[in-house]
């Protein structure tokens, strides 16, 4: 069964929202096997792809391969030729992988940038990842 995180975030993070519908997001997203990140190389090191949020730089994380795919190519990120270069992020251990940006002034993730788009700080996903992670 496909889920459309779309629909989950508008419900979860539209005004007035029940906590009903934010525990659903989040235990669908936590259910996943991988969350997955565009990478990005510096050197010999690979990290997840940013964007300027509010003023803050902030990782972009998605719930299938096809959308960063299809972002990187449409970017001219990279040539069509190439193997996609994602990162398999578990979700059981995102939290703690991504706070180490943190202290390099990133403010947090963005979920599934081209649509339903949502964003958390990394203390709230660290506080969400306490709740669904299994």
């Amino acid at each position: 069964m496909t889920i459309n995180f779309e629909t989950l975030a508008q419900e979860a993070y539209k005004e007035g929202a029940s906590e009903e519908a934010k525990n659903t997001l989040w235990k669908a997203l936590f259910d996943l096997e991988y969350w997955y990140c565009l990478a990005m190389f510096e050197e010999d090191k690979s990290y997840p792809f940013h964007l300027n949020h509010m003023g803050k730089p902030t990782l972009l994380c998605f719930t299938d391969q096809i959308q960063p795919t299809e972002l990187a190519f449409r970017n001219g990120l990279y040539p069509q030729q190439l193997e996609k270069p994602l990162m398999h992020i578990k979700p059981n251990e995102a939290a703690e992988y991504f706070a180490k940006f943190e202290p390099l002034g990133f403010g947090g993730v963005c979920f599934d940038y081209d649509f339903g788009k949502f964003h958390v700080t990394f203390q709230e996903l660290l506080e969400i990842q306490e709740k669904f992670s299994s």
